[in-house]
């Protein structure tokens, strides 16, 4: 993987991951707790911990800014 593209598998699927969340927080109305379910994180927390690692914004804060 990282011979034909330049990332890592990991880094594939984070950006994937990342990808997804960010969709189904602003194309669906389903609440932080099934998104977290839907993409398989063990729970709200960890998928909070994780999205604000990777965008500076907790799931919440991300999803009432794109609103505004």
């Amino acid at each position: 993987m990282k011979q034909i593209s330049g990332e890592s598998a990991n880094k594939w699927i984070q950006s994937y991951v990342m990808k997804e969340a960010k969709i189904l927080l602003l194309n669906t109305h389903l609440n932080i707790q099934q998104i977290a379910n839907y993409l398989n994180f063990p729970s709200q927390s960890f998928f909070g911990k994780y999205f604000k690692e990777h965008t500076g914004l907790s799931p919440h804060e991300f999803r009432k800014q794109r609103e505004e």
